[in-house]
Formats: structure tokens, sequence, C-alpha cells
């Protein structure tokens, strides 16, 4: 199985917990990242197999004008601009966080994060170097 299709079944496997006040107050928090940083911040609707894009100006850099939503958990259009050994180790370094992080009690969980580089080819065929954090949700 390759790592994208490990890492969405455990993540579609994880017992749906919260409320909708929690999918808002992610979106209100990657909002108010991307007013703040301008960045492109993404909120995965797991349960509903979609993911909310925000666009901030860095979107702009990476040619992302617009793009807004997907019908998927994984973003596509972010997804193709990364080599497949490049989307690789982003998979790989996703399950090594979701496995680190299943192990922790469930107050310590969102004290962590994954911060991670990764190499974006643009559309002019420059590589850009892109801080990626990311903070998978399990109940």
């Amino acid at each position: 199985m390759d790592r994208q299709k490990e890492l969405d079944t455990l993540l579609k496997s994880q017992p749906i917990y919260g409320s909708d006040n929690q999918m808002e107050q992610a979106i209100s928090y990657a909002k108010a990242m991307v007013r703040l940083e301008n960045v492109v911040a993404v909120v995965s609707d797991i349960s509903g197999g979609m993911s909310h894009i925000f666009c901030g100006g860095f979107a702009s850099t990476l040619g992302l004008d617009g793009y807004n939503r997907e019908n998927s958990i994984w973003e596509k259009r972010i997804l193709d601009m990364m080599s497949a050994e490049e989307q690789e180790s982003k998979f790989i370094a996703e399950l090594r966080f979701f496995h680190y992080l299943r192990h922790l009690p469930k107050s310590k969980r969102s004290d962590r994060c994954l911060f991670a580089k990764l190499k974006f080819r643009l559309a002019d065929s420059r590589t850009i170097d892109v801080l990626h954090s990311g903070k998978p949700r399990l109940g």
C-alpha cells in the first residue's frame, strides 16, 4: 500500500469526535493565519471527505489563486507541485507523526505540530522551498 493510502486509511478509521463548533474554530484559526502570515492554510474535513483551502499572499507565488476547495482530504494541486519522492517523504513524515500522537495522552496532542521543508516546482519550472506545518486530528 502506498503511504498516502495508508495515511488516508488511518485518518478515516479514527472515531469522529468533536462538533461543528470545532470545525468552525479550525476554519477561523486558518483564516486568521492567512491574514497574519500570508500563508496557504488547509482545513481537512475527514468525515466529509473535503478540504477547505484559504489562500494568503503566498498563494500567488505558488499559482494557487482561486483554489479554495477540494473534494478530497488531499490537495491535488498542491501535491502535484511536488515530485513523487517529495510526496513520499511528506507522507512518511505524516505517518510517523500520526503514530507518535497516538501514543500521547489526548490532553497533550494539541501541544504538538509537524514541520517539514518541502520542495515545490512552480509553473515556470523553478523550485521553491516551502515550510509545511500540520496537526492531524486524533480523537
